[in-house]
């Protein structure tokens, strides 16, 4: 039996709207745990209750209110997607090209965190194919060769 996903829900204790402020400054689940005051006997357990905080609580309106809107994100994210350079080659010799694992790492993030897309798993399609998650959703796969 599939396991039902519950809706997401804005924070309701203190600790809970600490851990959403900790959280947005330092980007860390475990760290923003720690900082909220919540009583974990170590940063494994950190990480376990922040991975269940994070599934449970929505975050959508402190990204708003801070400014973070689905516009920005886009924007920023295809600022990040066309632009991405890196530089390949020696100090005297060199040439810039497109950074590729950067401009889908920017792209996948920028998903998540506005919660449209569960964090990436592992996935081979029907060819052997690997499947790259941000991509799954454009059905653009690779193929490593």
């Amino acid at each position: 039996m599939a396991k039902e996903l519950k809706a997401k829900r804005p924070p309701k204790t203190i600790k809970e709207k600490k851990f959403v402020k900790a959280y947005l400054e330092t980007g860390n689940a475990t760290q923003a745990v720690i900082d909220a005051g919540y009583k974990v006997a170590d940063r494994n357990s950190a990480k376990t209750v922040g991975s269940s905080i994070l599934t449970k609580v929505d975050f959508s309106s402190h990204f708003e209110k801070a400014g973070l809107t689905d516009e920005v994100i886009a924007q920023n994210t295809t600022n990040i997607a066309l632009r991405a350079t890196r530089i390949v080659g020696t100090a005297n010799d060199f040439i810039e090209v497109p950074d590729e694992p950067t401009k889908i790492k920017a792209m996948d993030f920028a998903v998540r965190l506005m919660g449209k897309m569960a964090p990436p798993k592992a996935a081979v399609d029907e060819y052997g194919n690997t499947v790259i998650p941000v991509l799954t959703m454009l059905n653009v796969h690779t193929n490593p060769e």
